[in-house]
């Protein structure tokens, strides 16, 4: 997406790009396989402007968690591309959800969210920096650690799936 939530004519932003790496390398806790999943029916909906997605980001989470947490996690997983794409003026690479690989704009917020869940506050920070270019990303760092708190009360409740990041599924139609 460019800095106005569209989609990137840039050919190095294109999802479909098969020399990204794998998202299955990166080893994802469920938890985070879920907001990989949000952040994806997020970024389609906002460069598309098909609300679907984001209802399939709804639908998605509340399978996982319910009708009653559901709707927050994926709140908080809004919230927090919001606030990326607030203090990042440039584009933000994001593959299509389902989609097997893993672009290096996702890879960097995944390890924003996992230090936000090792509470490494100076990784969690250098992560940012990487992913942000303000020099004060204070809404990026709180709302990595208000999806982290949410985290810490429903990571426990998912099923493991190791499978579900190296086999294709689609969500999105």
């Amino acid at each position: 997406m460019n800095e106005h939530g569209r989609e990137d004519d840039n050919p190095e932003h294109y999802a479909w790009d098969e020399q990204r790496p794998l998202a299955g390398t990166l080893r994802l806790k469920p938890i985070e396989v879920l907001i990989l999943d949000i952040s994806r029916c997020f970024c389609y909906g906002w460069s598309s402007g098909d609300v679907e997605a984001w209802a399939d980001a709804f639908d998605l989470s509340e399978d996982h968690l319910g009708p009653v947490d559901g709707p927050a996690f994926v709140a908080r997983v809004i919230a927090l591309m919001r606030a990326i794409l607030r203090e990042r003026p440039n584009a933000f690479s994001c593959m299509p959800v389902g989609c097997r690989h893993i672009s290096n704009d996702e890879k960097t917020m995944m390890t924003v969210v996992r230090n936000a869940f090792r509470g490494d506050h100076q990784a969690l920070t250098a992560a940012v920096g990487r992913l942000v270019t303000t020099r004060s990303p204070a809404q990026t760092l709180l709302t990595a650690h208000a999806l982290y708190t949410l985290c810490l009360r429903h990571e426990s409740l998912l099923p493991a799936d190791t499978e579900r990041m190296t086999q294709p599924h689609r969500i999105l139609n």
